[in-house]
């Protein structure tokens, strides 16, 4: 078992999760309560506390204490900076720092909640995943996602906190992508065989393409890209669950006309979002090809409308994806070619 993987399973068996939810807008996770009258998590259990349905699937985290010796949070080991990188204010810009790196990161580059792995799919949509050490490492040697390659093709995963739940899209079973669910007992393990994800589905009586699944960094809210009939062919939806380890509540879309997009537009997706929720990344489509973002105070708030992504590499005739890491402190962007860039302060 890696270091990493000591860490997060030392955090799941001897802790509750550490401080990622601190003061962070309700709905909380496990080991959290909603303080309603600031409506914001606090470190505990409420008087009137529901059962943890966490702990009902993956086993007991209800001590207290860090995983780490140093006092470190093993959510945040690989995070450039432990406060977060602020999007609220136009000056900012992203520098790259490595490029044509082409499999290096696949197709659908996804961050793990803590910033140290980054999983993708590859040419052949199979799931791999590369970790680093530390903030700043370079990325090792790519390794199969265990238990996911074994049935049809894909891509888009996206892990939740502790590395016991995952979800993704593939095509397997019914020949168009759908969402797929997948846990595993301890962060080394294989994954379990996946199952559709009918939680996340517009209609059941409907067949309906669902791409790009991305969980927050929290595992409490997930963003995707559905086919959608109206002006835009595919618009955000988000869905949400109180604690980890359960269904998701019914999906919606997001308020797409708060965004103000350009007439061009007439596509969304790809959507990744920060671990305070308050940053939304996604490309668009249509005669306008470009990565934009929108900001809000907090998770109750509404989306403000959107900005381009400022960085230099983009074009509007290149279809551009990205996923920003959880401190919102990285990208990893493709367009035309793949491109790994850092957040730089405005001067």
């Amino acid at each position: 078992m890696t270091f990493r993987a000591r860490a997060l399973w030392m955090c799941l068996v001897g802790c509750i999760a550490p401080d990622l939810l601190s003061d962070q807008p309700c709905p909380c996770g496990s080991g959290w309560y909603c303080d309603e009258t600031t409506n914001r998590c606090r470190r505990g259990e409420s008087a009137d506390a529901t059962p943890d349905s966490f702990r009902d699937a993956f086993g007991d985290v209800s001590d207290a204490g860090d995983a780490n010796p140093d006092g470190s949070d093993p959510l945040r080991a690989c995070w450039r900076r432990p406060e977060g990188c602020s999007w609220a204010e136009p000056g900012f810009r992203f520098e790259e720092i490595s490029s044509n790196v082409g499999d290096v990161f696949g197709s659908h580059p996804t961050f793990s909640p803590d910033a140290c792995t980054i999983m993708y799919g590859d040419r052949a949509a199979e799931l791999y995943e590369r970790h680093r050490p530390g903030p700043g490492e370079p990325f090792g040697v790519p390794m199969e996602m265990r238990g996911l390659n074994d049935e049809g093709t894909g891509g888009s995963p996206s892990i939740a906190p502790y590395g016991l739940e995952m979800f993704f899209a593939s095509s397997r079973g019914s020949g168009s992508a759908e969402i797929y669910r997948s846990t595993r007992p301890v962060p080394d393990a294989s994954w379990i065989t996946p199952v559709r994800a009918s939680d996340l589905l517009l209609d059941p009586d409907v067949a309906t393409v669902h791409f790009d699944p991305r969980l927050s960094p929290d595992g409490l809210r997930i963003y995707f890209a559905p086919l959608v009939e109206g002006p835009l062919v595919r618009v955000i939806y988000v869905a949400e669950r109180d604690v980890l380890g359960v269904a998701f509540g019914g999906p919606r879309p997001i308020d797409i006309e708060a965004l103000e997009l350009p007439a061009e537009v007439d596509g969304t997706y790809v959507p990744t979002a920060t671990a305070d929720g308050r940053v939304l990344i996604f490309g668009t489509t249509g005669a306008r090809r470009d990565l934009m973002y929108t900001t809000r105070a907090d998770t109750t708030s509404d989306w403000t409308p959107a900005r381009l992504v400022p960085t230099s590499i983009l074009t509007t005739s290149t279809l551009a994806e990205a996923d920003v890491s959880p401190d919102g402190c990285e990208l990893i962007v493709r367009a035309g070619r793949t491109a790994h860039l850092v957040y730089v302060d405005a001067m």
